[in-house]
């Protein structure tokens, strides 16, 4: 047994930006809450790269941070 494969989610980049823009979160707030660089978010957001499963589920999408 080794280490577990990290999923990438299948997500359109548009959905990505409308829902963080929609919650009123900036690029700062999700790479905050999903423990990566606003960089990593940005390259999700231009369909570069794709954030993982658990990384959508840290961002719980649509949540607002208090």
């Amino acid at each position: 047994m080794g280490r577990k494969t990290a999923v990438r989610a299948l997500v359109k980049p548009e959905l990505l930006r409308w829902v963080r823009e929609d919650a009123g979160l900036s690029i700062e707030d999700v790479a905050r809450k999903t423990g990566t660089k606003e960089t990593t978010v940005r390259r999700w957001e231009d369909g570069v790269a794709k954030p993982t499963i658990r990384q959508l589920r840290l961002l719980r999408v649509g949540e607002k941070i208090s």
